[in-house]
């Protein structure tokens, strides 16, 4: 996914006032991480490293991105489980009143 596209999910999220709330990915066996750090990577893709413990609102995520062109590709990776992840766009509440974002395996996550 394009950064500008994320962050227009972002935007909608701020504008329903949700921005402060910690932003869940999910991937499709329904773990759940948040993210705890943003970085460029060697390719000149950003990064949003994902794990449990650190918990980045909706805003953080925003306004970490505010740096970085709106054309640069942005997934998610776990090193816990050394995947990457690509983000399929959208967000709602789940069931436990979390705000979420649903994620999938991307499955060459050496071409990042």
């Amino acid at each position: 996914m394009k950064i500008r596209k994320l962050r227009q999910y972002l935007r909608e999220i701020h504008e329903d006032n949700s921005d402060s709330w910690t932003l869940y990915f999910v991937d499709q066996d329904d773990d759940y991480f948040t993210i705890t750090d943003i970085y460029e990577d060697d390719d000149g893709d950003v990064c949003l490293e994902a794990d449990d413990g650190c918990d980045y609102s909706a805003s953080d995520i925003y306004n970490s991105l505010r740096k970085y062109s709106g054309d640069q590709y942005v997934y998610i990776y776990n090193p816990y489980y050394d995947e990457s992840f690509e983000i399929e766009g959208g967000w709602y509440w789940d069931d436990e009143n979390d705000l979420v974002m649903d994620i999938h395996y991307h499955p060459n996550y050496d071409d990042y």
